[in-house]
């Protein structure tokens, strides 16, 4: 079985690379939890306050990330649409104007950058939570109640799902067979033994990523997206 930790650091060193996307230091904030009861305190105080630091950077990062995409949006579309037709249009309809503005490539490259933004998100808020539990396994200061609210009320978790929905709708418009998703984010099974076939799941879609970036020609915008 793939540890978590293991899976984080092959990602940063591999497909995150070059995105510019913050991931989690997952195995070094692990690290923080001792299991040494005289040590206690002090561990959780050093785990807590990497903890936030963590949640903190994520949120910034993904915020940022999405402002940069939906700015890009927006300007190819209102470069090549009459003013009339974006006005106070919602998500989905962007989405469309803006892949029948571009060429298929474009559309790929900002397919490829929104599963780029989804993975990291995901892989973020994923290790935020086991962090906590492995810290409440070990210790007798629990820090779910206090730490797991903050996760779950972030817009770390709650929007990527707008970034899922937007993928779908790319996909489909680009004519791309989209991989059957049968979990919804506010119903994650922490469940370990269903660990192994997250992370095939997981390989899967960056296979797919893999594909996809291949295919689109160097010159194309992503870089500077």
């Amino acid at each position: 079985m793939v540890k978590f930790g293991g899976h984080v650091e092959a990602v940063r060193t591999a497909d995150n690379r070059g995105t510019e996307l913050y991931l989690v230091p997952y195995n070094d904030i692990k690290s923080l939890i001792s299991a040494t009861t005289n040590e206690a305190h002090s561990e959780t105080h050093s785990f807590e306050v990497a903890w936030n630091d963590a949640l903190t950077k994520s949120i910034e990062d993904f915020q940022a990330a999405r402002n940069k995409l939906w700015n890009h949006v927006f300007s190819v579309v209102a470069e090549k649409n009459h003013p009339d037709s974006f006005r106070g249009t919602n998500p989905g309809n962007a989405l469309r104007l803006y892949v029948d503005s571009v060429h298929p490539d474009k559309a790929q490259g900002l397919l490829l950058r929104m599963t780029q933004i989804h993975r990291a998100a995901s892989i973020n808020s994923e290790a935020l939570r086991k962090l906590v539990k492995k810290h409440d396994k070990k210790l007798s200061d629990r820090l779910s109640l206090s730490l797991l609210p903050l996760l779950y009320a972030s817009s770390l978790y709650g929007c990527q799902s707008t970034i899922q929905d937007g993928i779908g709708l790319v996909r489909e418009l680009l004519d791309i067979n989209a991989a059957s998703d049968d979990h919804n984010v506010m119903f994650r099974n922490d469940s370990d033994a269903h660990h192994a076939a997250a992370v095939e799941l997981i390989f899967e879609e960056h296979d797919w990523l893999k594909r996809l970036a291949e295919s689109i020609p160097q010159h194309d915008f992503l870089p500077r997206l």
